[in-house]
């Protein structure tokens, strides 16, 4: 271990804390695995760790498919791509063509592909902005090119404002600026602002977009080709990454019930009129405000009276559904700016998650 790295050693503890608790490092018993359900210590469980969301990998179909592969190439074909492929990437990489509208390169996983391509894209003369949360994936690729003396610096989660000021900032110092971001962040599950920083592509002739959309693949765009491609066109000055490991676009009622293509009505927007200025938007947050105490038909007496005048002037719902209790739940969805917090309760997070273990879940 390296001495120093706070961030290895903290790693090491809490690693070393839960292989300890027999939470950590498992390997599953028996020698067939079905849907959801693995066998850890003898106990069959139900696995909510899989990062296959949909389970396709017990699809017959894609089974049948992968052992007609394997008689027909083998287990692996063992020779560089830049010599020749078999035909099944060529058919692949038509396909990802059609899904994409855009030329696209199969790599055995996304954190390779960020490996191969980032240190061939970005230049010593150009310039990295990471967003604050970009995948580690990225992150990983991005140290290769610290070496060579690529300038390299964070911006704050989302920050379109802050982005644009190293930008202009940067510009006349580097041939290309790139920003590096995800479509759809693994740590809060937002998305980025695409139309923000398509504006900022067309604006800013030096700047271009590296974008991970691993986790918004399937279940966004048109064939389930992602967030960032959802309702727009591929941009001219981006390099898009994703992944077929995590979910695709798989709409069986039949099977899965609660699955639909998302047809959620636009409700809200003929309210809005849509301008170049962004407009002042005022939350007001109170706190053990019920319906019982405010607006007409209030159960308990109108304590409000000037909250109600405005409400004849704007959007109104007399009822609404919350899913969190009090304030706290609020705050929780608009401070998505600050750094995630490590929690050092440690041991009371691996009493957890043995108690769930117990309890078949893991």
């Amino acid at each position: 271990m390296r001495p120093g790295n706070t961030v290895i050693e903290t790693t090491d503890q809490i690693i070393s804390d839960g292989v300890r608790k027999g939470i950590l490092h498992l390997y599953t018993d028996g020698g067939e695995l079905s849907g959801n359900q693995i066998i850890l210590k003898g106990k069959p469980v139900i696995n909510f760790g899989s990062c296959s969301y949909l389970g396709l990998e017990f699809d017959p179909r894609l089974r049948e498919a992968s052992k007609t592969a394997i008689d027909n190439y083998g287990t692996q074909f063992a020779e560089s791509r830049a010599y020749v492929s078999i035909q099944l990437y060529k058919e692949l990489e038509e396909m990802f063509f059609q899904l994409f509208d855009a030329n696209c390169v199969i790599t055995p996983t996304t954190t390779l592909g960020h490996i191969a391509n980032i240190p061939v894209l970005i230049s010593s003369h150009d310039a990295i902005i990471t967003d604050q949360l970009v995948h580690n994936s990225v992150n990983t690729a991005v140290k290769l090119l610290a070496g060579a003396g690529t300038h390299i610096e964070v911006v704050r989660h989302n920050r379109m404002d802050l982005l644009e000021d190293r930008i202009k900032l940067l510009r006349n110092k580097h041939q290309k600026i790139w920003y590096l971001a995800d479509g759809i962040y693994s740590m809060f599950g937002d998305t980025a602002p695409m139309d923000e920083i398509y504006q900022l592509l067309d604006k800013y002739p030096c700047l271009q977009l590296y974008i991970d959309d691993a986790h918004g693949m399937s279940i966004h765009g048109k064939n389930g080709r992602g967030s960032v491609l959802d309702k727009r066109m591929f941009h001219p000055k981006m390099v898009m990454a994703t992944s077929l490991a995590k979910a695709f676009a798989y709409a069986d009622e039949k099977n899965f019930p609660f699955l639909h293509t998302d047809q959620t009505p636009d409700v809200l927007s003929p309210f809005f009129d849509s301008t170049a200025i962004k407009p002042n938007i005022v939350f007001i947050i109170v706190e053990g405000l019920g319906r019982s105490f405010t607006n007409e038909g209030a159960r308990l007496g109108n304590f409000t009276p000037f909250l109600d005048s405005l409400s004849r002037h704007s959007l109104y719902w007399p009822n609404f559904l919350s899913e969190g209790g009090r304030t706290f739940a609020v705050r929780a969805r608009f401070d998505r700016t600050r750094r995630p917090q490590r929690s050092s309760r440690t041991a009371n997070m691996g009493a957890a998650c043995s108690e769930r273990l117990r309890r078949g879940l893991w």
